[in-house]
């Protein structure tokens, strides 16, 4: 598609709203949109506290923010959680929103984490309907403002209500590389951005409290180049990338309109949509 992340989950989201789509029952989306994806994750938290056998506070590289509120599910569901922090990279409307109470859409900035080059991340609106009570209202309130305006500004209860549930924090290009270069040199680890971007934040954070666990997302082998630009070498291929080989790489490239997705759709599947 042709535009960033935010662009072409705006796009999904049309979609899935689709009338003809929705009567066919034939469409899903395989990211955080779709709960299962949460439901998968929401283990994470409850395996890592039960190895450490004590709360921790979660340290969660931040992108659409599913992966954080999968961690927020566990703690509702009744898990021990000192507390989540999402680590964001510079893309950081997460952060500003949770810091400053302003959630303002900004173009997102290509970064060498480029899963969290989101400035709309999509779950915002599942904890902003916890933190609101539940309250369907006034979250379809919040949304329709900031789809709007491209600003919403938070009252003061939401906003305490919101950094009671996740703080948050960003790091830059220059300390995400930094990191990969201290898990290699201290724990000759090697980590992918995302994980570095939460090594960063976590390192920087008061540990007397407890355990604090950074969740490590993606393979390093994923994001080689970056890798090998800061370490000097190529991380070692995790076995499902080596599986694909040479196989052939295929692609269709359409405009960011709900259009030129269902002509795509249609092609691709033969369906009358």
């Amino acid at each position: 598609v042709r535009g960033d992340f935010d662009d072409c989950q705006r796009l999904v989201k049309a979609l899935l709203a689709h009338e003809d789509l929705r009567a066919q029952g034939r469409l899903s989306s395989v990211n955080s949109i779709n709960w299962a994806r949460l439901a998968g994750q929401i283990p994470y938290y409850v395996s890592a506290t039960a190895q450490l056998g004590r709360a921790a506070t979660f340290v969660v590289p931040t992108g659409n923010f599913g992966d954080a509120f999968a961690g927020i599910a566990a703690q509702k569901m009744g898990l021990p959680v000192n507390g989540f922090v999402a680590a964001v990279n510079q893309n950081d409307a997460l952060a500003r929103a949770i810091n400053d109470g302003v959630y303002a859409r900004k173009p997102a900035r290509e970064s060498a984490s480029v899963s969290m080059d989101v400035q709309a991340p999509s779950n915002f609106e599942r904890l902003i309907f916890e933190a609101t009570g539940r309250d369907a209202d006034r979250t379809r309130g919040v949304f329709e403002a900031f789809a709007r305006d491209g600003e919403v500004t938070f009252d003061a209860d939401l906003l305490a209500a919101l950094r009671a549930e996740v703080s948050a924090h960003s790091i830059d290009e220059a300390q995400t590389r930094a990191e990969i270069a201290y898990a290699w040199k201290t724990w000759n680890r090697v980590v992918c951005p995302h994980t570095a971007v939460a090594l960063g934040v976590a390192r920087s954070l008061d540990r007397s409290a407890g355990p604090v666990v950074a969740l490590s997302t993606a393979h390093p082998s994923k994001f080689g180049d970056v890798v090998s630009d800061v370490l000097g070498f190529e991380p070692e291929p995790a076995p499902v990338i080596t599986a694909l080989g040479d196989r052939p790489e295929r692609l269709n490239v359409i405009d960011g309109t709900v259009e030129a997705a269902l002509s795509s759709i249609k092609a691709f599947t033969g369906s009358p949509t």
